[in-house]
């Protein structure tokens, strides 16, 4: 926050005779405000117990994510992820307290297994941490409304692409790749024709496909990673790395199977509550296919089969040649890591069936139950190739 709205905000206070100390700042979305917040917590705004100070003098921009915010003024500045009580995509786009206090903790907990692992120094990715994290504790608010405010306010500061970036480093999402301009030219079409198809492609992969297997194998950590929380980093369109983010709920783990189990983090517990209405929210477990799978639904079957049928529908690509490079990028760390042969069995991503989430039915029938179907792996015909 700059000092002017500070300033601003501190004589709002004043002038309404009120102690800026006893009270805790925490921005929230302006539709959250005006749809929601104002009747739900109509009560607490009547007494003083929630005050408006007005907006900041700086402007945001929406990211793809629709509640992740950019600082227009100082891109360089943590984003600010808020909470808002609509469904986008398959989900509820509000922040529950448990995933705003967890966020910080996986994040450092990732940097800190980043930092000791010379191949994941090698591999060169990062993961955005989130910095800071506020939320409400609902359960103390009158029972008039408690279940109507969950999640309804929340915020976490994320880092910044542009804190991670080097000279002559630019970067885009992942499902950027796949993005068509406004003349009807793709968005990596200049790069394809400087690199060639298949050096780009493998380029890609090999960037992409690395950092994340290595989580899985090397330290037992699913992470949900697709198009969108996957940032490519390239240099002049070559790919470099990848900076990974959102891991407030983002990572599924079984403590059994940790290769570092004495620095796993101490996690805000999930809520009962929380658990019957959205079964899909969870971080620990015991299902080793399901730690597997969720790396690799998101990964594979939705970042990378929707790059591949990119490709082959603009570049002329076999969908074959794609899976048969990515398989191959996922041998040559085996094969140069033959430490983590039993993880290899263990998380074995080569299955023929992948479970993964039904989301159009997510979104119909909601988080109550489970809503799954088991899918063809399109790297399975490459699985006698790999060993």
């Amino acid at each position: 926050m700059n000092s002017q709205d500070q300033e601003l905000f501190l004589q709002h206070l004043s002038d309404r005779d009120l102690k800026a100390e006893e009270y805790i700042w925490i921005p929230v979305h302006p539709w959250q405000w005006e749809n929601h917040l104002i009747s739900i917590f109509a009560e607490e705004i009547l007494n003083g117990k929630i005050v408006y100070l007005g907006q900041s003098q700086d402007r945001y921009l929406a990211q793809q994510s629709l509640r992740t915010m950019t600082n227009l003024q100082h891109p360089e500045k943590p984003y600010i992820k808020l909470s808002m009580s609509l469904t986008n995509t398959s989900s509820s786009r509000v922040l529950a307290k448990h995933t705003v206090m967890n966020g910080p903790i996986i994040t450092d907990w990732l940097q800190r297994l980043i930092k000791q692992s010379k191949t994941a120094q090698e591999l060169d990715f990062a993961v955005l941490h989130e910095v800071y994290g506020l939320s409400v504790d609902f359960t103390k608010l009158p029972k008039s409304h408690a279940q109507q405010a969950y999640g309804t306010i929340g915020c976490l500061w994320r880092e910044s692409v542009h804190q991670y970036l080097r000279e002559g480093e630019d970067a885009i999402p992942l499902n950027g790749v796949s993005h068509i301009q406004k003349d009807g030219q793709a968005l990596i079409a200049p790069w394809l024709q400087q690199y060639g198809v298949e050096s780009w492609t493998r380029q890609l992969l090999k960037v992409v496909i690395t950092p994340l297997i290595h989580l899985l194998f090397a330290e037992g950590i699913a992470t949900e990673s697709h198009g969108q929380n996957i940032i490519l980093v390239h240099k002049q369109g070559w790919p470099t790395r990848v900076l990974l983010k959102d891991f407030h709920d983002g990572v599924r783990y079984s403590p059994a199977h940790l290769a570092h189990p004495e620095l796993a983090p101490e996690l805000d517990q999930l809520p009962p509550e929380h658990a019957k209405t959205n079964s899909m929210s969870f971080i620990l477990t015991d299902d080793l296919n399901g730690i597997r799978d969720f790396s690799c639904a998101c990964l594979f079957f939705v970042a990378l089969t929707d790059i591949a049928i990119f490709l082959n529908q603009n570049f002329d690509l076999p969908e074959k040649s794609f899976w048969q490079w990515a398989a191959e990028v996922i041998q040559n760390y085996q094969q140069q890591h033959p430490e983590h042969a039993s993880r290899y069995q263990l998380f074995d991503v080569f299955a023929e069936k992948l479970r993964i989430e039904s989301l159009t039915k997510r979104r119909l029938f909601g988080d109550r139950s489970i809503q799954i179907k088991f899918v063809d792996n399109p790297l399975a015909p490459f699985k006698l190739q790999v060993k």
